[in-house]
């Protein structure tokens, strides 16, 4: 035992080479020690997307938010009420624009709540619209190709027949193409719940044809005469054989009736 004590301690020593640091092995292992450690100093300082009802105090000094910031916060949610956006918070915390411009693009609000404030912001941007039957001469004649002979075609049609029900009425008035009507719809808002049903025109009497917009009384008793010597008609069409009737006139009976023959 002894000799082997002192044959360990007076053998001679193999020779290792001192580490030298300017070695490129050394050198890129070093950089990869390094690497990896500025990676997990990242990923600690890296701060994800949140939402900011969820706030905690280790989250509040992370996101340098004040003492009293995080207290409004607090305050605010113990209330059972939600920051709903971006201005919602600020308001609630009074966080400065510069703490906004670098943390508020991090907010998560749920699905939600995004197409609800979506849905606001652009009920907000798009103005309520005016309804045709209280539109005035000024109004029509903002109308790309609606001037002032037109405009007081539209108002002297309703002022005579009370008012524009159905968006195809606009089309009775002389000069109106589908394309303005297509502009009018854009620019106005109008009621069609007081659309009037179409009628049958085999049962109707002389006084109901005559208030239909167009049909005069004369014209009425005529149509209805027409249609009680035939003992009823099928189509509309068979009334262009009456020589009151023009283009204009038809159009305006195949709005407002049809024609159908009833089995006795």
């Amino acid at each position: 035992m002894l000799l082997l004590l002192l044959w360990r301690y007076y053998a001679p020593k193999p020779d290792v080479p001192e580490l030298e640091m300017n070695q490129p092995e050394v050198i890129a292992w070093l950089c990869v020690v390094e690497a990896r450690e500025d990676s997990i100093r990242l990923s600690k300082s890296v701060i994800r997307a949140f939402n900011p009802n969820f706030i905690n105090g280790s989250k509040a000094n992370k996101l340098g938010l004040s003492i009293s910031e995080f207290e409004r916060l607090e305050q605010y949610r113990s209330r059972g009420q939600w920051v709903n956006s971006t201005e919602d918070f600020q308001r609630v915390t009074g966080v400065s624009a510069s703490w906004m411009g670098q943390y508020a693009q991090l907010f998560k609000f749920p699905d939600f709540i995004l197409a609800k404030n979506n849905t606001t912001r652009s009920s907000a941007r798009t103005p309520k619209k005016t309804d045709l039957n209280k539109a005035n001469l000024a109004a029509l004649q903002n109308i790309q190709g609606i001037g002032p002979v037109l405009s007081q075609r539209i108002l002297s049609w309703r002022d005579k027949y009370g008012a524009f029900r159905r968006w195809e009425e606009l089309g009775l008035v002389y000069g109106i193409n589908d394309a303005l009507v297509a502009k009018l719809q854009a620019q106005f808002d109008l009621d069609t719940t007081l659309a009037l049903k179409r009628q049958n025109i085999n049962g109707l009497a002389v006084s109901d044809i005559a208030a239909l917009p167009l049909i005069s009384f004369d014209l009425a008793r005529t149509i209805w005469e027409f249609v009680r010597l035939r003992q009823g008609i099928d189509t509309l069409e068979e009334l262009n054989k009456i020589d009151k009737i023009t283009p204009q006139v038809f159009g305006a009976i195949q709005l407002y009736l049809f024609a159908m023959k009833t089995t006795p």
